[in-house]
């Protein structure tokens, strides 16, 4: 799931949004090389996806499914975690990410595949982001 997901991710930035992926890589290089890589690393690719996935997937989810459709809850939580990051180019890519990890916490009843899927997209990001 987080391989199709960045994948998707990929090419949709390589065909409609060339010039912000170029941008975001160069933020993260620029991050790396300021606050070491390991800190950043530990923080995007571990410390976000745990606390997002806690949040968006544990808590929202969770509490939207008891008063709306499950369908419902997925696209609404899904809506905010893409606007919550306050990028217009990425809002698609973040939304279908979103979109998967909720699926995956509501088919396991459990955040942790959301997780670890997350985690696996963040790593991939970064270290593709970090090579440009």
């Amino acid at each position: 799931m987080a391989a199709i997901i960045w994948i998707a991710d990929f090419w949709l930035q390589l065909f409609f949004f060339q010039e912000d992926g170029k941008a975001d890589g160069l933020v993260i290089q620029t991050d790396i090389k300021s606050f070491g890589s390991i800190s950043i690393i530990f923080a995007i690719c571990l410390l976000a996806p745990i606390a997002e996935e806690t949040l968006f997937r544990g808590i929202l989810l969770k509490g939207l499914v008891n008063s709306i459709s499950p369908l419902g809850s997925i696209l609404i939580s899904a809506m905010i975690f893409a606007a919550i990051h306050f990028s217009p180019n990425d809002f698609l890519t973040l939304f279908i990410a979103a979109t998967g990890y909720a699926i995956l916490t509501f088919k396991a009843q459990s955040i942790w595949p959301a997780i670890f899927a997350h985690v696996i997209n963040n790593s991939v990001t970064v270290y593709y982001l970090s090579t440009l």
